[in-house]
């Protein structure tokens, strides 16, 4: 059901209002308002928008009805049909302003007011529907392409769109009102003569007149223009002519397409033509190609060039082909040739290929200066040069067209066509020149194949062979058409078949998938020789169609890498016979020390001061001089052996330094010399291996205080950065004997002293700097020296200055604390597990007055004495002869509940780096290296007893 139109209802008397609307919704109208003055109608009427509003004249208030209505249509086009007593001339002149569609005079009926409503609802329909019509046909004459011009019955021009003005050239504001005839003069195209028209007659028969074909219009400024279209009679209702409307169209558009087509025809043809000649001609007549081209665009010459790039992979020589337009009755000009205008001047300003245009050869620019007067000597005007290259082949080239005039510029249709020309040509150039180039590797790939030791095969998806190199002879003894339609499989070793198949498989499954696969193949003399095979899959590739393999003879390289790993074992069985031999060399040159040094101290401790005395202290000395070279030849042994494994943790290595300065401190006293460090940082956390570190300061420390016997020496750390890594620098300077300019190069030799032989002033194996050197490189860094004889020396440490996030490494400080008798009153007792007698006395000396000591000599006995009764602490050797060792009786005791939280300590002569490690984690309390001093056992037991 459609929605009921909605009706404002303006009265001021509200009883009729009322009356008018109620009237309204039985005639099945919507009644808006009522609005009793001008001021609700106009908002009533703004805000709800009626259909149609009953507006009464007089509304009691300063602004009437027809007031309202203007101000309510300056926003809005609303029907309105005035409802009044009043019927006077001048209310109903002012009421006609407003352009209502019905005046209902009071009183009425409600039939009359029904037949005002519909009418006007009706007028308002179809005004709008002809508004809408106007609208269009006015856009529609605006924006058609055709210049439209309407005259009156005396061709007086009364309308012309903004067309007909353009094509007339005047201004909008000259046609109106201006005769037909004197703004639209049409001549012929043929012969210039005026085309007569008469308006008259068209009027009298009320028909269309069509432009005759050639017809010029004259424009204002007397230029001509093609046009095309027609004159026709306005006829109104009655059937009379009204006027004129001509519709005229701007032929000029249309013609230049027509040219344009006719043109892109001609050339389509000209491109036919060359790419027939190029494909069927064998070969084709470059020379006559060229010629084609140039005659489609009026031009007299015209050349190619083409050579291979430099940067690219093209080989040959550079090739040139001209043609030049022959004269007239000229027949011998086949001979002229234009391939010298050419040049190369062109080639620094090829971008993307695109065409270098030159209208006036004038415009050429600064690399073709020459190129630009020689062809002023050969009446070139003008000048167009296609360059062309191939990204693959590497080849360049251009073609050149010339003009004997200069142009004022060059047509689209004509450059673009060339180019396309120039496509064609350079495409077979390039095509000619490659496959000329592909028949050369080919053949010259056919003749390293047959040359080949390497025998290169072609099989199959099933391993049939497709192709054989003549090589197989040479390498596998059979001739070609042997193998042929035979499989791969039928010669290869039946344990090497699963791999080979499952190799091949999987390289069939991708295209272009390359095997690499060793195995042994059947020899025509029935052996098996071992092959290296390289296969691709070009069972994708059409000329192809297979997996080409590439097997070269293996059986000598297998040879000597078998003989390299059987000399690999024999080298790892020696080296582990060599690090057998260096435990127990360090075990048993460390075990017999343990007694010399222990009791020369025992000795100088004991003795009074006298000769007696001196001896156990020149004892003791000469053992700790042994002790040291068999560290720096174990050492030195070690690092040729290259067993020394690198173990860095974060380290302050100032402490470390210092460390190391202290334990220096009593022979630096001793020759009364200064020992300092210079280091303005208190803490540098560095990731290092603490004990290699320690053993190069160690060495370094050693040697400066052995050569200097009057000074001091000094100790400092700095830090540098090159452009790659941060640096530690630890300087070591003394101010002794310093190192002649001779012997420098050879200071970090082995076994190296400026002062040698039976003469020789220091002590010493001169391996310290030699391992100090390798140390260093070992942990990344370097030792350089800086001496003058007789000036003292200053050695450099420099190591990489990286730090991790790890954990910090602190150094322990080791506290004495007294032994103290424990609270139930007895002495503690410790039990010493040592094979060797004199080391057992020793230990047992040494602890003996502050504890109570018992001692066995090996694990077994000690089990015996721990069920036997308590003890408060274990000293345990490793190595305790026949039976148990010393790690499997730590196990054992560990099994006794009393025996589960006794400190064990391992006391042993197996010194070797990592040995503390393993000891510690199979469940050693703490660990101790033969030999050792007496405060430091004390120190160890003490701390272990105090807990």
């Amino acid at each position: 059901m459609p929605d009921k139109k909605r009706i404002l209802v303006v009265e001021d008397e509200m009883i009729v209002a009322h009356s008018i609307c109620a009237g309204l919704e039985r005639m099945n109208y919507s009644a808006v308002g009522p609005a009793g003055n001008a001021a609700d109608a106009i908002r009533i009427a703004l805000e709800e928008q009626p259909d149609l509003i009953l507006m009464d004249i007089h509304l009691g208030s300063q602004m009437d009805g027809i007031q309202a209505a203007k101000e309510i249509l300056k926003k809005h086009i609303i029907p309105i049909v005035y409802v009044t007593a009043h019927s006077d001339p001048h209310t109903i002149d002012r009421a006609k302003t407003t352009g209502p569609y019905g005046y209902i005079h009071k009183p009425f009926s409600e039939n009359e007011i029904r037949s005002a409503i519909e009418m006007s609802l009706y007028k308002h329909e179809k005004q709008i529907e002809i508004n809408r019509s106007e609208r269009l046909l006015s856009t529609t004459l605006k924006n058609i392409g055709d210049a439209v011009i309407a005259t009156s019955r005396d061709l007086t021009i009364t309308y012309a769109n903004p067309v007909a003005k353009m094509l007339l050239g005047v201004e909008s504001e000259v046609l109106p009102g201006q005769k037909l005839q004197d703004v639209m003069q049409l001549v012929s195209e043929k012969d210039a003569r005026p085309i007569v028209w008469t308006g008259e007659e068209l009027m009298d028969t009320a028909d269309r007149w069509y432009l005759p074909a050639g017809c010029l219009l004259a424009r204002i400024n007397q230029e001509y223009i093609p046009v095309d279209g027609s004159l026709t009679a306005i006829v109104d209702d009655q059937g009379k002519t009204a006027g004129v409307v001509a519709v005229l169209r701007d032929m000029r558009r249309e013609r230049k397409h027509a040219r344009t087509t006719r043109i892109r025809k001609q050339f389509e043809n000209v491109i036919n033509e060359i790419r027939t000649r190029l494909i069927e001609d064998a070969p084709p007549d470059i020379r006559a190609v060229l010629g084609i081209m140039a005659e489609s665009v009026q031009a007299d010459k015209a050349c190619l060039c083409i050579y291979p790039s430099k940067n690219g992979n093209s080989e040959g020589m550079e090739e040139r082909f001209s043609w030049v337009c022959p004269a007239e009755g000229d027949t011998s000009s086949t001979k002229n040739s234009c391939s010298h205008l050419c040049g190369d001047w062109w080639k620094g300003l090829i971008t993307g290929g695109e065409a270098l245009l030159f209208a006036n050869i004038d415009a050429l620019p600064q690399e073709a200066a020459e190129q630009q007067e020689l062809l002023k000597r050969e009446g070139v005007g003008s000048v167009a040069l296609f360059p062309f290259q191939s990204r693959e082949t590497g080849y360049i080239g251009a073609v050149s067209i010339y003009w004997p005039e200069t142009r004022d510029k060059f047509n689209e249709l004509e450059v673009h066509s060339l180019s396309l020309m120039v496509e064609l040509v350079s495409a077979y150039m390039v095509r000619a020149r490659t496959e000329e180039l592909l028949r050369s590797s080919e053949k010259r790939f056919r003749t390293l194949i047959q040359k080949s030791s390497d025998v290169i095969t072609v099989i199959d998806r099933d391993g049939q062979f497709l192709y054989v190199a003549p090589s197989v002879k040479k390498t596998l003894g059979y001739a070609e058409e042997e193998m042929q339609e035979k499989s791969v499989f039928d010669f290869v070793h039946n344990e090497d078949m699963a791999e080979l198949r499952k190799v091949f498989q999987k390289m069939l499954r991708h295209s272009e998938e390359e095997m690499i696969l060793e195995c042994r193949f059947r020899h025509k003399n029935g052996k098996y020789i071992h092959l290296e095979s390289i296969g691709t899959n070009l069972t994708g590739e059409p000329s192809i169609a297979g997996v080409v393999i590439n097997s070269r003879d293996i059986s000598d390289r297998k040879r000597f890498q078998e003989e390299l790993i059987r000399a690999r074992d024999t080298a790892e069985a020696m080296s582990r016979v060599k690090t057998a031999l260096l435990a127990n060399m360090s075990h048993e040159m460390r075990t017999p020390l343990t007694g010399i040094l222990g009791f020369a101290n025992i000795l100088e401790s004991e003795l009074s001061e006298g000769e007696s005395r001196d001896m156990a202290a020149r004892i003791s000395a000469s053992g700790l001089r042994l002790m040291e070279t068999i560290e720096s030849v174990l050492d030195l042994v070690k690092l040729e052996a290259d067993k020394v494994r690198v173990q860095p943790e974060r380290t302050n290595i100032i402490d470390e330094i210092k460390r190391n300065v202290n334990l220096h401190a009593r022979p630096a006293t001793h020759k009364d010399l200064g020992l300092e460090v210079k280091c303005r940082m208190a803490e540098l956390y560095v990731d290092i291996d603490r004990q290699l570190f320690g053993r190069i300061m160690y060495n370094l420390l050693s040697n400066a205080i052995k050569y200097t016997d009057v000074g001091f020496v000094e100790v400092s750390v700095t830090t540098e950065r090159d452009l790659l890594d941060e640096w530690v620098l630890v300087h070591v300077k003394d101010t002794g004997i310093g190192i002649s300019t001779e012997f420098l190069p050879r200071v970090f030799d082995e076994f190296q002293q400026e002062s040698s032989g039976y003469s020789r002033k220091y002590e010493g194996t001169g391996l310290g700097l030699t391992i100090s050197r390798k140390l260093a490189k070992i942990i990344g860094g370097s030792i350089s020296v800086q001496s003058k004889k007789g000036e003292g020396s200053t050695f450099s440490l420099r190591i990489p200055l990286k730090v991790s996030d790890g954990p910090k490494r602190e150094q322990p400080e080791m506290k004495l604390h007294q032994p103290s008798v424990q609270q139930t009153g007895q002495t503690p007792r410790i039990l010493v597990v040592e094979d060797d007698f004199d080391s057992s006395e020793v230990a047992k000396v040494y602890l003996g007055v502050l504890y109570d000591v018992v001692s066995v000599d090996s694990g077994e006995k000690a089990l015996d004495e721990v069920k036997k009764s308590a003890f408060d602490l274990v000293l345990l050797d490793i190595s305790l002869g026949p039976g148990m060792d010393g790690v499997k009786t730590l196990k054992t005791i560990r099994k006794n509940s009393a025996m589960e939280s006794v400190p064990v300590i391992a006391l042993t002569a197996h010194a070797l780096r990592g040995d503390a490690d393993y000891y510690l984690s199979e469940g050693f309390s703490a660990y101790m290296s033969k030999p050792y001093k007496k405060q430091e056992l004390l120190t160890v037991v003490a701390n272990y007893l105090s807990e």
